[in-house]
């Protein structure tokens, strides 16, 4: 089975928690936010396994290694994920030696060489996969459904179990399409569930995620579509 974080306002983080195997955190909000952090270390204490993302794709720019890591202490982070690009020995060695796992996320003009290598270095504990990134590379519009499943389609076979990390869904479709590779898969995130059911929008009829961005303040009200959309989530996990 995929593992899933579901992504959620700050309001309804503990309650989409309960809700996916593993989450998702974004290293500007817990730098931001007190409650923020307050629900993630909730989470931790209770054992969950938490990846704390750079939030280079929110912010456009990119933070040091030391503030991933203190942002990693603060929430009780379990998986760090480097800059988008940054797949140096260094970077990695000094997440791991700080006692988390690492995520790198290969980008650039050697992506489907830093991907491959990325899956090969036992250092690596997950590979990030980013549909922005893939579908730049295939030359494809950004929120292209089937880019990273022709991506991995490209790669030398079998994959290592277990291995990559899928970052954001463009449609519950794509999850469906990547029925091949779920031995390779170990966890995806995506806001879709939440943030469409929020906006009211039933994702097992959505073509294309929703342009607007998760707006982590608001105070919308979880309702049924919310859970409903969750559930079908859920149903696509054991794909």
């Amino acid at each position: 089975m995929i593992k899933f974080a579901h992504i959620a306002p700050t309001k309804h983080i503990l309650h989409a928690g309960a809700l996916s195997e593993v989450h998702m955190a974004l290293r500007h909000l817990v730098i931001e936010d007190d409650e923020y952090v307050l629900k993630f270390r909730i989470l931790a204490d209770e054992g969950a396994y938490i990846y704390l993302d750079n939030s280079q794709f929110e912010l456009g720019v990119s933070c040091s290694v030391d503030e991933l890591l203190e942002a990693g202490r603060l929430i009780g982070a379990s998986c760090l994920i480097l800059p988008d690009g940054d797949v140096s020995e260094t970077s990695i060695n000094e997440i791991k030696k700080s006692g988390y796992d690492v995520m790198v996320i290969p980008a650039g003009s050697n992506f489907i060489f830093d991907f491959e290598n990325a899956l090969a270095n036992p250092n690596i504990d997950r590979v990030g996969l980013s549909y922005s990134k893939a579908s730049e590379y295939m030359g494809r519009p950004r929120h292209s459904a089937t880019s990273r499943f022709d991506f991995l389609n490209m790669l030398e076979e079998p994959l290592p179990n277990k291995k990559i990390h899928m970052l954001g869904a463009v449609s519950a479709g794509e999850i469906s399409l990547m029925k091949p590779y779920e031995y390779a898969i170990e966890s995806w995130d995506s806001s879709i569930a939440v943030w469409g059911g929020l906006c009211n929008e039933d994702i097992k009829n959505m073509s294309t995620k929703n342009p607007i961005n998760v707006d982590f303040s608001s105070d919308i009200a979880w309702n049924l579509l919310t859970e409903s959309n969750i559930h079908y989530i859920k149903t696509l996990q054991n794909i």
